[in-house]
């Protein structure tokens, strides 16, 4: 039939795909990477924005799959273009109490909310005294190299110089990280993590960051449960993500 595709701007596909505010059709499909499609205007910068990673280092973030990498990010792009961007979220459990404690802080429900986003989750768990020093930093520094690594999802200890799992094991220690880019959604569920911000976070328009300030010893209460939950961090259709209602058409 003839007449107007209201779909056209997703692609055909609402479930998988977003026009965030008629600009870029974004396409998270639980895979590592996902698709981001240029349309008439569009920019590295605008994207970037969009999606809350660096534009200023494009380069080691972004991928092509059709078409050639701008030489700028203020750069028009053509219409139709298809890049690559990191959408995997590395989820890493360093806390107490094993099962007993994801379910306490619903560390489940947020694997799945992830994943309901349309992001690959990466889930690793850090518990135990065997674990190596600086390996949760040494996985973000070769998954920025990989450009896959979207955002971080951590539980677990921390101060103002590191994090560590229940066992003392450090992770991550301040200072000690080199990231090929800086990520755009960081959820730190641990003591005085506001210190880790600025060597994690893109900080660029678009990105997430919860913390804890320095001196809050972070104790998961139950008064927080709400602020488990990672939907009260991200929404759905946010830095590209899909919406939550499959059979709605966004208008522009």
């Amino acid at each position: 039939m003839g007449g107007k595709n209201i779909l056209q701007f997703s692609d055909n596909s609402p479930i998988n795909s977003t026009d965030f505010l008629g600009l870029w059709i974004i396409s998270r499909t639980n895979k590592k990477r996902a698709e981001a499609i240029s349309e008439c205007g569009d920019t590295i910068k605008m994207l970037s924005n969009i999606i809350g990673l660096d534009s200023d280092h494009y380069g080691n973030w972004l991928g092509v799959k059709f078409g050639d990498i701008p030489k700028t990010e203020i750069e028009e792009i053509n219409p139709g273009q298809t890049f690559l961007i990191p959408n995997t979220v590395i989820a890493a459990w360093g806390g107490n109490c094993g099962g007993m404690g994801k379910l306490y802080v619903s560390w489940d429900f947020n694997i799945n909310y992830l994943n309901d986003l349309g992001f690959h989750v990466d889930e690793i768990n850090y518990s135990g005294n065997k674990i190596e020093e600086n390996s949760l930093g040494v996985f973000l520094e070769k998954s920025t190299k990989d450009k896959v690594v979207h955002g971080l999802y951590f539980w677990g200890h921390g101060n103002t110089t590191a994090l560590y799992n229940a066992q003392d094991g450090r992770l991550v220690r301040n200072g000690n990280l080199k990231l090929a880019y800086k990520l755009a959604a960081c959820f730190i569920f641990a003591c005085e993590s506001n210190p880790q911000k600025s060597m994690l976070s893109s900080g660029s328009p678009g990105s997430i960051w919860f913390g804890t300030p320095v001196g809050e010893i972070y104790k998961p209460y139950p008064n927080r449960v709400p602020e488990f939950l990672l939907e009260s961090h991200i929404k759905y259709k946010e830095q590209g993500t899909r919406s939550f209602n499959p059979y709605e058409v966004i208008s522009w």
